[in-house]
């Protein structure tokens, strides 16, 4: 009920308007941008639903060649003669399009990279060369392109890490699974992280240290490792793994606090936050929203067993031990949406209104 309510403010403002006018002229402009509106609030729930960002990780399975072609384009333009009289011509256009290219990943990411980097890759997997057609619209010369296949090798190809929205439902919930509020200026007291950014077709960074902690000898190593076990296994198991190292002094508390900051993770995230001395691990917090707990505890054993900072051979044993994980699925919260409306609920309703009262005003000045 309260979502029609939305979409009807503009209806019914605009329609007892136009019958309270009697001006049969504006029903057609009023039509055309009722139109517009509902679109308008549309895409703006859209947008308000999806109100989480989470990571998505994955690798280059081809690179992409597209041949240049040239397109013809017939465009309608009006003149006039000598006595003013106007009249229509086609005239025709042709666009020469250039070479392009791409890498592919297998999570639906399509970058563009350059004609060097294309060779490179298809040196680097040995796989051959694949030509393909094109159906470009109104081409009259050229079109089709080359392609190049992955060759199952992951040291041997790129990984790259893109950001999806979702719904939330904790996001503007006050239910008890909503975390305490933390700002950016008290974030930075305490020494907590920033989400690393994902940006382009580079990679994210996902082993994260205190300003307090050394960096691991084996840290290049560790983090390759890491990107490409969340670019390999992220899509088979719903999974994207963060790895913070504190100080030890700062308190195992420190990985609670990173949680609210990071309003209770994404659900496809696992963060394991250690408490570092030196090279040494002296604390240890794995943190999801999975129901199943034996990979956090694990994780968890894992450290106790094995406290000397080794963080490369901790990603492979974690690889190893995927199976346990599984994904929290968030739709188990949509009853939250049943209670009292959202902040984002009452935002949608006000730009409706807004739009309603605007009906009435064009309506009343321009009868």
């Amino acid at each position: 009920m309260r979502y029609f309510i939305v979409y009807f403010l503009p209806v019914a403002a605009a329609g007892i308007t136009l019958l309270s006018l009697h001006d049969r002229d504006l029903v057609f402009g009023t039509v055309f941008f009722l139109l517009i509106a509902e679109w308008l609030l549309f895409f703006l729930h859209k947008k308000l639903k999806n109100n989480a960002k989470e990571y998505l990780s994955g690798y280059a399975c081809k690179v992409l060649h597209f041949f240049p072609w040239v397109e013809r384009r017939v465009n309608r333009e009006t003149r006039y003669d000598s006595n003013g009289r106007s009249y229509t011509v086609e005239v025709e256009e042709f666009i020469n399009h250039p070479d392009e290219y791409y890498e592919l990943y297998n999570i639906d990411y399509q970058p563009p990279i350059t004609g060097y980097e294309f060779e490179r890759m298809c040196d680097r997997w040995g796989t051959g060369i694949n030509y393909f057609d094109t159906n470009h619209p109104n081409c009259v010369r050229g079109g089709g392109g080359e392609e190049c296949d992955w060759d199952g090798n992951e040291y041997s190809t790129y990984t790259a890490t893109i950001t999806h929205r979702y719904n939330n439902p904790l996001v503007k919930s006050n239910s008890i699974f909503r975390n305490s509020f933390i700002s950016k200026k008290k974030s930075k007291e305490l020494g907590l992280f920033e989400y690393p950014s994902a940006r382009g077709s580079g990679e994210q960074m996902v082993i994260l240290l205190h300003e307090g902690v050394a960096i691991p000898e084996d840290f290049d190593n560790a983090l390759g490792e890491l990107q490409r076990l969340n670019a390999f296994c992220g899509d088979i198991y719903q999974i994207h793994v963060f790895i913070l190292l504190f100080p030890a002094d700062k308190g195992i508390q420190m990985a609670s606090l990173q949680r609210d900051y990071w309003k209770g993770l994404n659900k496809n995230e696992l963060v394991v936050c250690l408490g570092v001395n030196g090279q040494n691990v002296q604390w240890c917090e794995a943190m999801s929203w999975s129901d199943n707990k034996t990979l956090e505890l694990k994780i968890r054993s894992y450290f106790i067993d094995k406290p000397e900072l080794n963080l490369s051979q901790f990603v492979v044993w974690l690889r190893s031990n995927l199976n346990y994980w599984k994904r929290k699925e968030f739709k188990d919260f949509d009853y939250l949406k049943k209670g009292k409306p959202s902040r984002n609920y009452w935002i949608w309703l006000t730009i409706s209104f807004v739009i309603s009262i605007l009906f009435v005003v064009f309506l009343l000045r321009y009868r």
